[in-house]
């Protein structure tokens, strides 16, 4: 139980720093988006993959 919420805890911050740093980028509106939406959807399953 406490490994998943830490787990939960991570892959929403490695999303908002994703977010965050694609956006201080300067990148356009549909790439940050995706950058965003990617983070949310592709990230947890490698990190779950990582964190075990």
């Amino acid at each position: 139980m406490y490994r998943s919420l830490s787990s939960i805890f991570y892959l929403q911050l490695f999303g908002y720093l994703e977010y965050a740093f694609s956006f201080f980028l300067n990148k356009k509106t549909s790439v940050y988006c995706f950058n965003f939406l990617s983070a949310f959807y592709f990230e947890p399953f490698f990190l779950a993959f990582l964190l075990g």
